[in-house]
């Protein structure tokens, strides 16, 4: 009963990892994203091709719901391709679109200049100031309809920056002028969600570091991250009530979804990462150089990069080239020394204390750009290689992608002291009743993954926040036992977790 705006990209934005586009794309010979390039453009067609084969039967013309469709996403924020913009319009027309288009962007000349597309629709995407937004949009194209297609009610997250939640009345307000103005409205988000896994996007930030969204798509949206209603809900249900005569005020609200407080549980069992390396990749890849992930045909997670240098040597300098984004320094076992993006300097000084010396370096993925022209050049790994002494790249490498999809070869084994990180560590919360939804939080940990019964929750970073628990939906969970396991790269105090019913966010 809903009518629908499809917005199928191919770029989508949504804070996702690197906008949704498939990390392979950087395998592909002279690729150039979201522009004229044909090696995109080919892999684009293909795409559309699959896509809206299986939705042009669902358009409103056929009698089907979608009653729009968006060409591209903020198109103004990364480029100005117009021969580009009209070959995606052709593409969605040449493959059965025929409701109305659309383009949406900033509501600045900037960005409208860049973004839109003579003889199509355009629309205007903000969360402040209604008023000078569409009076922009009004100016670029007088007398048509006015839209807000992303009306934003609240903001993602990152690691490391505080949680700014906007004022419900305040929104509510800023809402109305739009609704004064007779303009059409999308709320983004209206649910917030949660970014499960690997999947969440960064930020490249004016002075160059790199910021990282949390786990939690939350984005104090209308409906929270569990899909409860919060106080703008009810704002905005009074203010659509006074809008729209037919609007039923009558309507139940459904009631927000049941949440337990499952306690602490112990994790007793554990397995150290390097003595498991065989576990969970079955074929290292030998090559000369430090290959990125996406050469090693790898999207997501974590590549340890091993070589072997000749001693004893008194000291040794190694300077890792442009690593992305995490890496830590093991030698001989031992860590040595963490270094993340955001640093000038990669380098590392050490005594070699054997004749044969094993240097491990673990790298971590935490998410691709996702908006702006920084979204070019974002392979992940170490992505230009390893200098000894301010001389020579370091060759022969024996090299392991970590995905970690599956990880039930592990050799867990029960654990009586701590172990050395990274490690795995699991440990079962067992549920007599019908599960409810939770939320999980790694209290003594420092950084790392978490995983319910296989299924990827996503991160936790307990020493930057502002992100401490995990949402766990109640679907994920069973009665009787859960498999919890936890992947700690840094350090763990205490091997428990522990299940509450409210999340720290």
């Amino acid at each position: 009963g809903l009518n629908v705006i499809v917005r199928p990209g191919p770029y989508i934005c949504s804070e996702w990892d690197w906008g949704g586009l498939p990390s392979w794309l950087m395998t592909i010979p002279d690729m150039r994203i979201r522009c004229d390039n044909e090696p995109f453009l080919n892999a684009v067609e293909r795409f559309f091709a699959e896509l809206l084969g299986r939705l042009k039967s669902l358009q409103s013309t056929h009698g089907g719901p979608i009653i729009a469709m968006q060409i591209e996403n903020e198109y103004g924020s990364y480029g100005s391709d117009k021969v580009y913009l009209a070959k995606l319009r052709s593409l969605l027309t040449g493959n059965g679109i025929d409701v109305p288009l659309f383009t949406s962007d900033g509501a600045t000349q900037t960005y409208l200049d860049g973004g839109t597309l003579d003889g199509t629709w355009a629309t205007v995407n903000f969360g402040t100031d209604p008023d000078a937004s569409l009076d922009e949009l009004e100016k670029y194209q007088p007398g048509l309809p006015l839209m807000c297609t992303e009306f934003w009610s609240g903001q993602g997250m990152r690691w490391g920056v505080s949680h700014r939640l906007r004022d419900p009345k305040a929104v509510a307000q800023c809402l109305e002028r739009i609704l004064a103005r007779g303009a059409g409205v999308n709320l983004y988000m209206f649910h917030g969600g949660t970014t499960f896994g690997f999947m969440n996007g960064g930020l490249l930030l004016p002075d160059g570091s790199f910021s990282p969204f949390i786990t939690s798509y939350d984005t104090d949206a209308v409906l929270n991250e569990a899909g409860d209603p919060t106080e703008k809900y009810f704002e905005f249900r009074k203010l659509f009530a006074k809008y729209n005569p037919d609007f039923d005020t009558g309507l139940a609200v459904p009631p927000a979804s049941a949440k337990k407080a499952y306690g602490e549980i112990r994790l007793t069992h554990a397995a150290e990462l390097i003595a498991n390396l065989g576990h969970i990749c079955d074929h290292p890849v030998h090559s000369p150089n430090t290959d990125c992930m996406e050469e090693l045909g790898q999207s997501y997670g974590f590549v340890l990069y091993r070589s072997h240098m000749r001693g004893p040597r008194k000291t040794v300098k190694l300077t890792i080239l442009r690593p992305h984004d995490s890496a830590y320094v093991f030698i001989n076992g031992v860590f040595t020394k963490k270094f993340t993006r955001n640093e000038s300097d990669f380098t590392l000084h050490s005594e070699l204390l054997l004749a044969d010396n094993t240097i491990d370096i673990l790298v971590e993925n935490m998410g691709r750009v996702n908006f702006g022209h920084h979204m070019q050049a974002e392979k992940k790994g170490i992505t230009q290689g390893l200098i000894v002494n301010d001389t020579h790249y370091h060759h022969g490498w024996e090299i392991y992608p970590l995905e970690m999809k599956d990880m039930s070869r592990l050799g867990y084994k029960p654990l009586d002291t701590m172990p050395r990180t990274p490690a795995f560590l699991k440990g079962e919360l067992i549920i007599e009743d019908a599960p409810q939804d939770t939320f999980l939080k790694v209290q003594h940990g420092t950084k790392g993954v978490c995983w319910i019964n296989g299924f990827n929750l996503g991160r936790y970073w307990n020493a930057l926040g502002p992100q401490f628990t995990l949402y766990v939906p109640a679907p994920l969970l069973r009665k009787g036992a859960n498999t919890v396991e936890v992947f700690e790269i840094e350090n763990m105090s205490d091997t428990s977790v522990r299940f509450t019913c409210k999340p720290e966010v």
